[in-house]
């Protein structure tokens, strides 16, 4: 028999099959306490291994069923509807413009010397590209209309 290792680790898909039997596909404002979830697996609240097996679940989830799930701090997770992923989906596009603006700013700010022509090229590239996305990113942004006017 293997020992299990960091490395190899323990399967989370026997977990993640017997929270899928207890939960089947859950709908939109449904509540999941993490008590519960550990209950099925017969883990404790905190555990890694509660956290590797939900982070797995909710993969699952997403890739199968477009379910997405909130975090509800200290108790749970929440099953999205459709206005909570849009303002999900908004927060991260924002947190994504800003870690490009801040990648390119470590680029631009990278002094030349020593640099490689690849690494120069890429230098130049990052800077490029953040400043044609921030650019499309405003230009776009003016285009969408106020409803209130």
């Amino acid at each position: 028999m293997t020992k299990l290792t960091f490395a190899t680790g323990i399967p989370t898909e026997p977990d993640v099959k017997k929270l899928i039997e207890k939960f089947g596909t859950p709908t939109a404002g449904t509540k999941i306490a993490y008590s519960d979830i550990a209950e099925v697996i017969g883990e404790k609240v905190g555990s890694n291994r509660l956290h590797t097996v939900t982070t797995a679940w909710r993969k699952v989830l997403r890739n199968t069923h477009n379910i997405l799930f909130r975090s509800i701090p200290n108790w749970g997770f929440e099953v999205m509807d459709n206005s909570s992923r849009i303002l999900h989906a908004a927060n991260r596009y924002k947190d994504g413009l800003k870690r490009i603006s801040t990648s390119a700013k470590v680029a631009e700010t990278t002094p030349v010397d020593g640099l490689s022509e690849d690494e120069l090229r890429t230098r130049n590239h990052l800077s490029r590209v953040a400043g044609v996305i921030r650019l499309a990113a405003a230009t776009e942004a003016k285009k969408l209309k106020s409803p209130l006017g």
